[in-house]
């Protein structure tokens, strides 16, 4: 409702061009100098400017209802996604094939990872889901898989999933595929879901669109590390609902430092040997252990709690203890 009203409170017009406007509207029969009481002009004014600006008076009432089964996956009903500043897009695409019928209902994407809510429909007992891919594109790029099974997936800039891939689901019927964003998408990407099935493939083209997330960035530029002539910082603080993501900075070329220092940053700073040194903390004073994970040193990530499948309201998060340093969060 809050951008609901920012969107409105936008709407700037003139005197004349409001006056003109709502002429048409009312189709104002009365003696000339009538004049509307000051309600009914800005209710009027709100409804044109609003269907101008949405061009469907449709938008009007329509809200967005997320996945019932990535609600039971992320264990969160409609209420309390929104709290915690989740968006998605309904895609409600389908195709037909012989032995299936696949439909994609809704995607969502935050920072680094797209989730993709579908429903698979057996025409026969022949189809096995035994793996996916995301290609951009309105055909599937044959590139996607020549790299997965050549072992050589994270050299391209082609790709989703580099990082990341997998799926979950409640029952064969209801899954959704998760794929690592790989490179910046700008509003929109077309893509290509394929399924893989007893070495038949099963593409599904659509649109993702980036989603309204609510997200924080924080300045950090604290020292977390400071042994073997190496120095690291940690730059920036990125946080969606789903995951905190940290982007380092070094005194040295990262690809300069040793495999063992690497490890001993991995476990100083990223906490690999899960050992409650590096946490959350909340508000309410409760804790949450973090351990961060990358191909890289200078920005690593984790997912909030122990497993993905865990929704966390940014705004109730007070501080971030990495390495015995404590970084508060305003």
């Amino acid at each position: 409702m809050n951008k609901f009203k920012e969107t409105i409170d936008k709407i700037e017009l003139q005197e004349g061009e409001r006056r003109k406007m709502l002429n048409n509207i009312l189709n104002n029969e009365k003696e000339p100098n009538y004049k509307p009481k000051p309600f009914v002009l800005k209710f009027a004014i709100f409804i044109v400017g609003f269907i101008l600006l949405s061009g469907s008076c449709y938008a009007l009432v329509k809200i967005f209802k997320f996945d019932e089964h990535f609600k039971w996956l992320f264990d969160k009903n409609d209420e309390e996604l929104e709290q915690a500043g989740v968006q998605g897009t309904d895609v409600a695409v389908t195709k037909e094939f012989d032995d299936i019928v696949v439909t994609i209902n809704q995607t969502i994407l935050d920072e680094t990872e797209v989730y993709i809510m579908a429903s698979i429909q057996k025409k026969t007992e022949n189809f096995d889901l035994e793996d996916s891919f995301l290609s951009p594109g309105k055909t599937f790029n044959e590139k996607v898989m020549d790299e997965v099974y050549m072992l050589d997936y994270c050299h391209t800039d082609i790709n989703f999933g580099c990082v990341s891939k997998g799926t979950a689901g409640q029952d064969e019927s209801n899954i959704m595929f998760d794929f690592s964003v790989d490179k910046e998408i700008k509003d929109s990407q077309d893509v290509v879901l394929r399924l893989v099935s007893k070495n038949k493939y099963y593409d599904i083209p659509f649109t993702i669109y980036k989603n309204d997330m609510k997200n924080k960035t924080i300045d950090v530029n604290k020292v977390v590390y400071n042994k073997n002539d190496v120095i690291a910082t940690l730059k920036t603080i990125k946080l969606t609902p789903f995951r905190v993501i940290f982007i380092m900075d070094y005194n040295k070329d990262p690809n300069s430092i040793s495999e063992k220092i690497a490890e001993d940053i991995s476990l100083d700073v990223f906490n690999d040997s899960a050992d409650g040194h590096n946490f959350i903390t909340f508000n309410d004073g409760s804790t949450m252990e973090l351990k961060v994970w990358g191909q890289t040193l200078t920005q690593v990530e984790s997912e909030f709690g122990e497993s993905a499948s865990q929704i966390v309201d940014i705004d109730t998060i007070k501080s971030f203890t990495i390495n015995n340093n404590v970084i508060e969060i305003k």
